[in-house]
Parts: C-alpha cells; structure tokens; sequence
C-alpha cells in the first residue's frame, strides 16, 4: 500500500512540475475570437532574451523579465481587443505580427483603463489572413494567474487622438 502511495505522490508530482508548453513562441497555442483563456505565468520562464535577440525588447512598452506564455491569432480584418482585466497580478501584454519573414511589434500595453489600471489591454487592427503572436507576462518580475478575453469586432476609435 505505502508502495501504491509513493508511486501515486510521484506521478502527481512530475504532473504538475511541468512547465506550460506555450511558454516558447514555437509553441503557442491558437487563440480565436471569443475565447476567454484562464491561465498562469507562474514558474514560467521569461522570453526577455529572444525578444531582446530579435530587436523587439520595446513594443509599445518594454518587454521585462517576467515570465511570459504565447498565444497565436490569425487576423480577420476586425479590430481585435485582447482585455487581461480580470487577471491576479500587474499584468503586459505584446503583439506582434508575423508576416511570413520577420516579427513586427503592432503593440503592447502595461497599465489599461481596467478597473484595476494594473491590467492590461490592447486594441489592434489585424489584417486578414496574417499571424498574430501574443506574449503574456508581468510587470518586473510579477507573475500570477490571469485571464486573456479576446474580443473581436469591436466597434471604435484606435487613435484617440483623432476621434
């Protein structure tokens, strides 16, 4: 019986000690319109260096050393809205657009006008048929748990300064 136990604690254990798979960009899981994606970036590692690497440290704000999971999206010609409002800890969110040869920042978003302005969202315009590549982290060194809603057809303005 302590056998049955001891084999049962072991593979409970390796079960959660591993990490999420999306936490590589080869590997992020394909997000559509709306999803309501209920996840965490605890214990994950940060994409800070490959970002850095590729000459996208900054994209609408700097890409910190938190840990950090990828989504994908493909674009559908509507204004896309990325809302991480409900999430437990200061949340970043990055996109970038992926047009067959190279990443390209579209933007990013730090603090939002969230009930917790600590949250993050983002409003894009995508472009049918092209990749979108989103990268979820924190503040700093802040990680949690987190909620990413994806809202499409939102109806508005992305520049505020024109409406």
């Amino acid at each position: 019986m302590n056998r049955v136990l001891l084999l049962l604690s072991i593979f409970s254990l390796s079960i959660f000690s591993f990490s999420q798979e999306n936490d590589d960009i080869t590997n992020a899981i394909q997000i559509y319109c709306g999803d309501a994606i209920s996840s965490s970036t605890i214990g994950i590692n940060s994409d800070q260096e490959y970002l850095s690497d590729v000459g996208l440290a900054d994209c609408g704000t700097p890409v910190d050393g938190a840990a950090g999971v990828w989504y994908s999206f493909i674009g559908n010609g509507e204004i896309i809205q990325l809302n991480m409002c409900d999430s437990s800890y200061d949340t970043k969110l990055h996109v970038f657009q992926d047009d067959g040869f190279n990443l390209t920042c579209v933007g990013g978003n730090d603090d939002s006008d969230c009930e917790n302005y600590l949250h993050s969202k983002l409003e894009f315009l995508s472009q049918q048929d092209y990749y979108y590549y989103i990268y979820v982290s924190g503040y700093g060194n802040n990680e949690g748990d987190f909620i990413l809603s994806v809202n499409c057809g939102v109806v508005g303005c992305l520049d505020t300064a024109a409406c």
